[in-house]
């Protein structure tokens, strides 16, 4: 997927609709983006609950500053 929206913007709206639904949400440290150079321009959400997990990926696009989503969705 993609949207026309920047990295942190995306990730925003992520994290608010996991919330939402009442999924527990982990996410890298700063410094753990700070160690592979990606600060500001990839976010990672791990969320889960009981009966299922998501993994989301933010990837700022280099060509017009968007941001490529990936999710992956299973059922535990």
């Amino acid at each position: 997927m993609y949207s026309k929206d920047a990295p942190d913007v995306v990730h925003k709206w992520y994290m608010d609709a996991c919330r939402e639904a009442k999924l527990n949400t982990v996410t890298p440290s700063e410094e753990g983006r700070k160690a592979i150079g990606k600060v500001g321009d990839l976010f990672i959400i791990n969320a889960d609950n009981l009966k299922q997990k998501l993994s989301i990926v933010l990837v700022r696009n280099p060509k017009d500053r968007g941001t490529i989503i990936s999710i992956s969705w299973a059922l535990k």
